[in-house]
């Protein structure tokens, strides 16, 4: 039976593999010099200089595939500063007793050689840059397919689950209304009547997030003002900044129309936001931008807290994934879903005081697509 290999265990060198082979050019280079300067330069040596002078093509190519069209160039200029002596040298030199002869090779056959050397690496640098780009280029579009799989196997897990929850949970709702009820302020069971009905609440909530998480709607692009979405995001997010101390900062746009469904970006605003403000020391400022242009707007939110780790900044929009005990880690998850939904993308960046930036592109629409009004 022939077994597969899948792509993704293609061999990737290590560092040492790469110490190695850049070692390997760099003797290969000195010893091609040091055969090509003590041969013989009469003209029955010529096929052996003509030999040493296309053996230089090797440590070339090699420093190019490391370094890429930065590393091929320089590889070929070295290669050029090392050969031109010999080249154009008499026919004879003595240097620390070794005898040095000269490429007995006509001018134009070296010069076009030595212009070879730095085509050649330039060309496969290259070749080399380019290749790497188009991988990564596949390596993310792959990342990005399995994660939308996963999200969509979660998607119908978490739909099923919370709508078997939420049935009974209406019924824990209503009954701990009742409770409450029962028992007026200043009663010793009042406060537990209350604890009681809060956290049923709280899950409530939390069902309300794993059913927009797992069954997100379309968004319904409507004409939006940009600056009536910020208002509500601070109005919403204000008195939580304000208990923590945090001063939410709001960069209000110039061109303020938009095309966008406005609850949802309101509601991917407002879960970075609360991130941010989590995130934020005592003190501290988180930042809310908007810049429009006629290819669509960029919102961006950045803190001043400590970041997000490097480790866990490739699963930062996973579901479920949070760092803080009493998070659910469906904020930046939901906060991706709108974005996607709106054909648009998120990213995470490292913030200019090293807290954590969140930046969301929304493209306008497409010409043919309908606005609803």
């Amino acid at each position: 039976m022939t077994e597969r290999v899948s792509p993704r265990a293609r061999f990737v060198p290590g560092p040492a593999t790469w110490r190695a082979w850049n070692i390997t050019a760099v003797v290969a280079l000195c010893t091609i010099t040091m055969l090509h300067y003590l041969t013989h330069g009469g003209l029955g040596a010529l096929d052996s200089h003509t030999l040493f002078r296309r053996l230089y093509y090797l440590p070339i190519v090699m420093l190019a595939v490391t370094y890429g069209v930065r590393g091929g160039g320089l590889a070929g200029l070295a290669v050029i500063v090392v050969y031109a002596p010999h080249a154009f040298l008499t026919a004879h030199t003595e240097v620390f007793g070794l005898h040095l002869h000269a490429d007995p090779a006509p001018a134009v056959e070296k010069v076009s050689e030595m212009v070879l050397y730095l085509a050649l690496g330039l060309t496969v640098g290259w070749a080399v840059d380019r290749a790497r780009a188009i991988q990564a280029d596949l390596d993310e579009a792959r990342r990005a397919l399995d994660r939308a799989a996963r999200l969509s196997a979660l998607g119908e897990l978490v739909a099923g689950v919370a709508h078997e929850i939420r049935n009974p949970l209406a019924s824990l709702l209503t009954t701990a209304e009742m409770f409450l009820d029962d028992y007026p302020t200043g009663h010793k069971r009042r406060r537990m009547a209350e604890l009681n009905l809060a956290e049923v609440k709280r899950l409530d909530g939390i069902v309300e997030r794993f059913l927009a998480f797992a069954k997100p709607s379309p968004p319904t692009r409507q004409a939006a003002d940009a600056n009536e979405i910020l208002e509500r995001l601070v109005g919403l997010a204000g008195s939580t900044a304000q208990e923590r101390n945090v001063t939410l900062r709001v960069d209000r746009p110039a061109r303020p129309n938009l095309l966008v469904d406005a609850d949802q970006v309101l509601q991917m605003l407002l879960n970075l936001v609360l991130n941010a403000i989590e995130a934020s020391p005592a003190g501290g400022v988180v930042d809310v931008g908007v810049g429009c242009s006629p290819e669509g707007c960029e919102w961006t939110v950045e803190d001043r807290g400590p970041g997000i780790a490097e480790a866990h900044r490739e699963r930062v929009f996973d579901p479920f994934f949070t760092t803080r005990p009493e998070g659910s880690g469906l904020g930046l998850s939901i906060a991706s879903r709108i974005v996607e939904g709106h054909g648009g993308t998120i990213r995470y960046e490292v913030g200019a005081e090293g807290g954590a930036r969140f930046v969301v592109r929304l493209p306008a629409p497409a010409p043919d697509e309908p606005e609803r009004t």
